[in-house]
């Protein structure tokens, strides 16, 4: 079973100075999982001690936490978060740690959620806690956005037993790991989610792991979700990673092909009007010279 402290210690890194965004979606995943509001206020409770501590990384890190499980859970984990009892744990960290780094970070997401649940009478804690920041002198930032931002969640993940992709078996012996698209939310193995891109529709600015498809389709701006019904057809593996699956499967549109051969058939048309008119014209001129020799040769 895995241990939800070990993997928030792991995504709170005393000894890394950047967020570690791989290992914040590890946490993520298992924090989705929670079932109850008990296991959610005692899985927020980890999360405030790190809040709380005294090592600034560890700190900068833990409000980053704060963020993706915001951003990723549901209305039931927001409710907690924006609680009056977690909103002045963020509030000690912008008032009391003297980390800028995280201060600065803590600002921004309170700006956010005042503009994104402000409007909610749910929610009121977060409008009074900002109120009090802004007279106590702290800069709250600008910013724009909408609850919908927190309704788009990346999928949830599915627990194929083989790579979507390449139908390799997962076997933690063979040392075939699962992982899982933050994109598409499917199993692909290692070789076949190798990439990372960020996902900004998700309120992901870091990249994080994405499997070959929804990496290629990304980085086309395909949002169709073309190769991921192609995926679901059941097509060869070979296929679905060949550079032809990659290519736009619009056909052409009947208009677009029937102007086309008009065209083509005007072209060739004048081609040969132009050629008729040039024979003519050599014939003219080869009349015109035999008149003339005529001419010069006849009696006077």
């Amino acid at each position: 079973m895995v241990n939800l402290k070990s993997l928030l210690d792991a995504a709170t890194d005393k000894k890394s100075f950047d967020p570690d965004v791989n290992a914040i979606f590890d946490y993520v995943d298992e924090f989705k999982k929670i079932k109850g509001v008990g296991k959610v206020k005692s899985a927020l409770g980890d999360i405030r001690k790190k809040l709380l501590d005294s090592d600034q990384y560890c700190v900068c890190h833990a409000v980053e936490v704060v963020d993706f499980v915001t951003k990723n859970c549901s209305a039931e984990v927001h409710k907690e978060v924006l609680s009056s009892d977690f909103l002045n744990v963020m509030k000690s960290v912008i008032m009391d740690s003297g980390n800028d780094r995280a201060i600065n970070r803590a600002l921004e997401l309170m700006a956010e959620w005042k503009s994104a649940f402000g409007d909610n009478s749910d929610y009121h804690a977060i409008k009074e806690v900002c109120s009090e920041l802004d007279q106590r002198g702290f800069f709250m930032p600008q910013v724009k956005i909408s609850a919908a931002a927190y309704a788009q969640k990346p999928p949830k993940w599915m627990e194929g037993q083989r790579c979507c992709l390449c139908r390799t078996e997962f076997s933690v012996i063979r040392g075939n790991r699962r992982h899982h698209c933050r994109n598409c939310g499917k199993s692909f193995c290692q070789n076949c989610s190798s990439k990372s891109v960020p996902l900004p529709k998700f309120g992901i600015d870091e990249p994080v792991r994405v499997c070959d498809l929804c990496y290629n389709a990304v980085k086309r701006g395909d949002t169709s979700g073309s190769q991921m019904a192609a995926l679901d057809s059941g097509l060869p593996p070979e296929y679905l990673s060949s550079a032809l699956a990659q290519e736009s499967q619009v056909p052409t549109s009947t208009k677009a092909t029937t102007t086309t051969t008009k065209s083509d058939d005007l072209k060739e048309q004048e081609e040969l009007e132009l050629a008729l008119a040039m024979s003519l014209n050599d014939q003219e001129n080869k009349k015109a010279k035999t008149t003339s020799s005529s001419n010069s040769y006849s009696s006077p």
